[in-house]
């Protein structure tokens, strides 16, 4: 009984394992197909998150060399620009110095100012004599001309009178001639006191003002 049982259960089992082998042969290409796909998915998530870690590390790592590429910028053109203010303010000073220095030499040796004064002080006064001397001068020459008129006039007078003597006075009767005379005589007189006495006031006001 145990025999037949046997032969039995190896005669299912020899058609279960055929069937099997049947089955496999069958999906062999299926299974295959599968395998692969898995794979290629699985090696497509591998190589994806691959990148993006590489991609966040360049990432960051790009970043850190922009930000110390700007920093070592910023270090380059501060110490350039505390260079070129370093430049400026040694050439200001320097400037300065030359131009003090050329003042104090050009007053103390080229252009002393304390003589420059005393020439100036006594050019002032000599054209101030000189000036005095001028209007002295000019006065003089105005004297002299007022008094040349003065006798042309006369002797004009004289000339045009001499011929008629018969109008001239007598102890009994005034003439025409000497009254006259005697008015054009005072009228010059007064003419001549007036412009003295303006010409006085006038120099006296100069004075006055000076």
């Amino acid at each position: 009984m145990e025999f037949v049982k046997l032969a039995t259960q190896d005669s299912t089992l020899s058609k279960e394992y055929k069937s099997l082998i049947r089955d496999k042969e069958k999906n062999a290409g299926r299974e295959r197909l599968a395998a692969i796909t898995i794979q290629k998915c699985y090696r497509g998530y591998l190589t994806r998150r691959t990148y993006l870690v590489y991609k966040h590390f360049l990432k960051r790592a790009k970043d850190g060399i922009n930000i110390l590429a700007c920093k070592f910028l910023l270090r380059k053109l501060k110490q350039h620009r505390l260079e070129q203010q370093a430049a400026l303010y040694m050439s200001d000073n320097a400037t300065k110095i030359q131009k003090v220095f050329r003042g104090y030499y050009s007053r103390k040796y080229i252009h002393d100012f304390f003589m420059r004064k005393r020439e100036i002080i006594e050019l002032d006064a000599h054209v101030k004599a000189q000036k005095g001397i001028m209007l002295q001068g000019i006065e003089e020459k105005r004297k002299k001309q007022l008094l040349h008129d003065n006798n042309v006039k006369d002797m004009k007078i004289h000339n045009a009178a001499k011929n008629l003597h018969h109008l001239v006075s007598t102890k009994a009767q005034r003439g025409v001639y000497n009254y006259r005379i005697e008015n054009i005589i005072r009228e010059q007189q007064e003419k001549i006191k007036n412009s003295s006495e303006k010409k006085k006031e006038k120099k006296n006001i100069l004075n006055k003002k000076k």
